[in-house]
């Protein structure tokens, strides 16, 4: 009998958990109820997802599903259609027979480790959370010393102590006596002060027993509310509990829904008491709320808080005399304090507890470009100017008229939209210059390799061939490229779209470098693409290597456009090496090459006699280039980043920035911060609140003097208050009488009485009535001065005056707009603004300096011309230590390199006689140039190597390989003509200055590098190994018959070698 009630009761656990959906309000005063249910339902419903099973227990919603697949469609459309109002969260949910729950059977509840959900560790924020004490602290100790009259002049909230500064020694020693006053608490004392009676100065922080105190409570109050959180999510067997000092541990098991967990656990509140507003609270002093139980009710209360939460110490639910429902609350001492004064002198005013709570809010947008937001934007625009409106713009016209009619147009412009049309206009670009790289590409390859330059024959077959094999492999890299790049989400900018011709010119030289060389080898088939994978291989490889140090360079720049170009590129070079050494040689086999050996052309062996015969002369016409460029050219490159230059020609938002920066001399918005109260409030206790009319004058000499920069206008609330005017007549009245109470101050009366009971228009802004009071009948004390501000504030939108203030007016904004100019000049203008934003203005008003686009573009400016260097430094010197490991001899990794470093250091010289600015593009040309131009090098360098050196190797090397070079060359420039079709301004400079320097860094290796070779051999020293190398050429060291007869097999093979191309 035990063991068949054992089997039965044991039954439950044999019934899987069913994925479930829990839904509940955000709106933590709603429960779920019937309507939800029903809205649910309906929604489930349309998507014709089938046996799903909803119930409402317990102030939640449940929905279970019979697949995972259900459960998450479900969870996806209800997210959707819900948003922010529920909350939707994935669970499992016991599928217990009711026969069985009926008898009290119920599945074993599984913790986290059998399972499986979700483990949090919080950490309660102390900091944070003394911070608020020492401002409740700071606003008590404010009203204690204006009640007992002691007159400050400086209070601060560092964060970690408050400071109190007072004028005089009695002030400062009554201070002192108020705070020990009440310095006590049952766990000893709360305040550690530090004086400073020479500077009348009291520093006030928590003692480390107050410190625990919060701490403790902090916690507590936070595990209370964990809890409560918790069974909002219906979990079995949750554990929410303290750990250490200042964290708390949760675990839910079960829980498959992280985010809808954080979001229920992380919701933050707080609670503040405020007394309720009356009908003669300035507008800019009270807030209105609605009521959370109902949308429809509102209540309005002053901005200044009575009690905040942190002063509750507990809370508990319970009925009042008449049996109704009521919570008590407990207070500090201090709290408690605070309510008893407010409520003493408010006898008959309600006060209104006020509950904010931070909530998550999602919204579904199309992309992180703001792309629906920009055409939703213009449509709205389009609609407007399509509007059919009385033609009452002249006599004579009749009807209905729309914008057309008028000659107006709307075009929505700005950095966002711009920046919308550059990504647009780059991914629908790069599809229609890359197919043109290709067939040009391939064009320049089938040229080279169908005998017609060699011979004049015409071998068709054997040219497509080698654009097969050279070719193919190059493009599926690209094409993997973009498809890695897609797959890892990473996020590209408009210079994608020079990616893919630069990969394609590059790649396909891998391959024609390896198919030459197997033209050249003698042997069967397999013998000989071994021999060319052996020898033309390992160049191959140090080409891929150094190309990606080239290129990656250009990622440690904190500029994403150059990054995004670094990462692109460097990870295709990988992946076209790894796709060349795998698809080459089976293609070369596969389609069964057989190219003819052709002698050089006569132009190549010309040339190279000039470094042969005249290699010192050579050095030194590179040395007085080099000296040019770094002398002259460097300091007559402009510094310029041209914004606009960045942005496709053709583009409608770009057109009109352009028309606006030229007509409007406008453009490059920039903001300047200023720090001070500019609302006033001569009853808070804090002096240097009381003359905010003297801050807005020195904001008014600040304007001023920013309006002296050339090509730069300055807007702040004061223009504001000038443009505003000021002409209330008759109708006027009520207000007044409004205002003339009694308990109204008389300044306020007859400030109030001129601007709203007056029978005639007044002629004025509120600038004229704050500066020149006298002239309008107003008393100009800084009580009627505040009246004034609060009714000017009270005038303008929210939007308007959110333009210029912040809500609580401690901060404000002066708006500095200047036209697209050159960075040179933005720079001056720049520097000027900032000189008279770090002058000491009078009011008590502190000034930040400039931000915005004009600053930023100086910031970006500076940090180019910085890490041009870091990368050239990076690329140059990695490249160095690796050819140096290959060679296993530095000093020809150093040779190898030289040409390179020549190449780079001539790129100001070609950008000064081109007129070519250092911009955001042609800053990265000199880590290009070295993972390109190392390249050709290489190809000599490692040929004049595995001949053994002497001037006979290195002619033979550098004649045999120029040919290739050339070839690569002309590829490499066929590819990068095509960018000349991007209409991006910044584009074409920056392709021209690429291929110029291309040809000079390939006549560099073909002649410099030898001439540095043919030097080294002349001056004894050897360009391969040293003069232990030529010691055994010259027969002065022993060396095996091995080793002479690979000497002496290498050197006859030289005379009949020419790489085939």
């Amino acid at each position: 009998m035990v063991l068949l009630i054992g089997i039965l009761y044991s039954l439950p656990n044999l019934y899987p958990a069913k994925p479930s959906i829990q839904a509940t309000y955000a709106n933590s005063a709603l429960a779920a109820d019937q309507n939800l249910y029903d809205r649910i339902e309906n929604v489930l419903d349309s998507a014709e997802i089938d046996d799903f099973n909803i119930a409402l227990i317990d102030n939640n919603i449940a929905v279970n599903f019979n697949s995972l697949d259900d459960q998450l469609k479900g969870k996806s459309l209800l997210e959707r259609a819900f948003l922010d109002e529920v909350i939707i969260a994935l669970n499992l949910q016991p599928s217990t027979p009711e026969w069985l729950k009926n008898i009290g059977g119920s599945p074993l509840r599984l913790g986290l480790d059998l399972s499986g959900g979700v483990h949090f560790l919080l950490e309660v924020d102390i900091e944070n959370a003394v911070a608020n004490r020492l401002e409740s602290a700071l606003n008590e100790f404010r009203k204690k010393f204006r009640e007992d009259r002691v007159r400050y002049v400086k209070s601060v909230n560092t964060g970690s102590a408050i400071i109190f500064k007072f004028d005089s020694n009695d002030d400062y020693g009554n201070a002192i006596n108020i705070i020990n006053k009440d310095n006590l608490a049952p766990s000893g004392i709360i305040y550690d002060l530090a004086l400073d009676p020479i500077n009348n100065e009291i520093g006030i922080s928590f003692s480390r027993e107050a410190i625990k105190d919060i701490r403790d409570y902090a916690v507590g109050q936070n595990l209370m509310t964990l809890r409560n959180r918790v069974n909002e999510l219906g979990v079995s067997e949750p554990i929410v509990q303290r750990q250490g000092s200042d964290r708390i541990v949760v675990q839910l098991p079960g829980v498959q829904d992280t985010t809808a967990a954080k979001k229920i656990i992380g919701k933050t509140a707080n609670l503040e008491f405020r007394m309720e507003a009356t009908p003669t609270t300035s507008r800019l002093r009270k807030e209105t709320f609605e009521f959370k139980a109902s949308e429809f009710t509102t209540a309005e209360l002053e901005r200044t808080v009575v009690v905040s939460g942190d002063s509750v110490t507990n809370a508990s639910t319970g009925f009042d005399e008449n049996g109704f429902p009521q919570v008590n609350i407990t207070l500090d001492m201090q709290g408690g304090r605070s309510l008893q004064k407010a409520t003493t002198g408010n006898i008959g005013r309600r006060l209104g507890v006020l509950f904010v709570e931070q909530k998550t809010r999602s919204e579904i947008v199309k992309n992180d470009s703001g792309e629906e937001i920009i055409e939703q934007t213009q449509g709205l625009l389009d609609d407007i100017s399509k509007e059919q409106k009385p033609c009452n713009y002249d006599d004579e016209a009749e009807g209905m008229c729309d914008w057309e009619d008028l000659d107006l147009t709307m075009t929505l412009t700005g950095p966002v939209p711009i920046t919308n049309a550059v990504t647009e206009f780059s991914f629908k670009l790069f599809w229609q210059i890359f197919p043109l790289a290709i067939v040009l590409v391939a064009l320049g390859l089938f040229i080279f390799h169908s005998d017609i330059l060699q011979t004049g024959s015409w071998r068709p077959i054997q040219g497509f061939k080698v654009v097969t094999i050279a070719g193919l492999p190059t493009l599926c890299s690209v094409f993997w490229t973009l498809g890695i790049i897609g797959w890892l989400d990473y996020e590209v900018t408009m210079t994608v779209i020079i990616v893919g011709p630069i990969l394609l010119a590059l790649g396909v030289s891998y391959g024609l470098h390896i198919t030459n060389r197997y033209a050249e080898e003698e042997g069967t088939k397999d013998e000989k693409i071994r021999q060319s994978l052996s020898s033309t291989g390992r160049a191959v490889f140090l080409s891929a290597v150094t190309t990606v140090i080239g290129f990656i360079s250009l990622t440690f720049t904190p500029m994403a456009p150059i990054a995004t170009v670094g990462f692109a590129l460097s990870g295709g070079i990988i992946v076209v090496y790894i796709l060349t050494m795998a698809m080459v040689p089976n293609l070369t086999l596969l389609l069964d090459l057989r190219k003819p050996k052709h002698p050089p052309l006569p132009v190549f062996d010309a040339a190279v006699k000039i470094p042969i015969n005249y290699s010192k002369a050579v050095i030194a016409v590179f040395f007085a280039l080099i000296f040019i460029s770094a002398y002259w050219g460097q300091q007559n490159v402009k510094e310029n980043i041209d914004l606009l230059g960045m942005a496709p020609e053709g583009e409608e938002p770009v057109i009109k920035m352009k028309q606006y920066s030229t007509e409007f001399n406008a453009g490059q918005i920039g903001m300047v911060l200023v720090q001070g109260n500019i609302s006033g409030d001569i009853d808070d206790g804090d002096p240097t609140n009381d003359d905010p009319a003297g801050r807005l004058q020195q904001i008014e000499v600040l304007e001023k003097n920013l309006n002296t920069v050339n090509q730069t206008t300055a807007v702040s609330i004061v223009f504001l208050m000038k443009s505003v005017g000021v002409g209330f007549n008759a109708s006027g009245t009520p207000l007044y009488e409004l205002v003339n109470q009694s308990f109204v101050p008389e300044d306020i009366k007859d400030t109030a009485q001129v601007l709203f009971d007056q029978e005639i228009n007044q002629d004025a802004s509120f600038w004229d009535l704050l500066i020149s009071p006298e002239m309008y009948g107003l008393p100009g004390s800084r009580q009627s001065q505040i009246f004034l501000l609060d009714v000017f504030y009270a005038s303008l939108t929210d939007e308007t005056r959110g333009l210029f203030v912040s809500s609580d007016f401690q901060r404000n904004l002066v708006y500095v707009d200047m036209p697209f100019i050159p960075v040179a000049e933005t720079a001056v203008a720049v520097d000027q603004i900032n000189e008279y934003t770090s002058l000491a203005y009078e009011g008590k008003i502190e000034v930040g300096e400039l931000t915005g686009v004009g600053a930023v573009a100086i910031a970006v400016n500076e940090l180019i011309v910085s890490s041009q260097w870091s990368s050239l430094f990076f690329a140059i010197a990695l490249t160095l230590i690796t050819l140096a490991l290959v060679f296993k001899d530095i000093r020809f990794s150093i040779w190898t390199t030289s040409p390179v470093i020549a190449t780079v250091a001539m790129q100001w010289l070609v950008m000064w006689q081109m007129d070519v600015p250092l911009s955001l593009v042609t800053v990265m040309i000199g880590s290009i140039l070295v993972g390109v131009g190392v390249d050709f090098s290489i190809h000599i360098a490692n040929r004049i190597k595995e001949m053994g050196g002497g001037i006979d190797a290195i002619r033979e090397a550098t004649v045999s390989t120029g040919m290739s070079l050339f070839e690569a060359a002309t590829v490499t420039t066929l590819g990068m003509i095509t960018a000349y079709q991007i209409p991006i301004p910044e584009i074409k400079p920056f392709v021209t200055v690429i291929i110029i320097l291309l040809w000079i860094a390939a006549a560099s290796a073909l002649i410099l590098l030898p001439a540095i070779f043919v030097t080294l051999e002349q001056l004894g020293v050897g360009s391969v190994g040293g003069a232990s190398a030529m010691a055994k050429r010259l027969g002065l060291v022993g060396k095996s018959k091995d080793a002479e007869a690979d000497v002496i097999a290498i050197s006859a093979l030289s005379t009949d070698q020419g790489e085939a191309w």
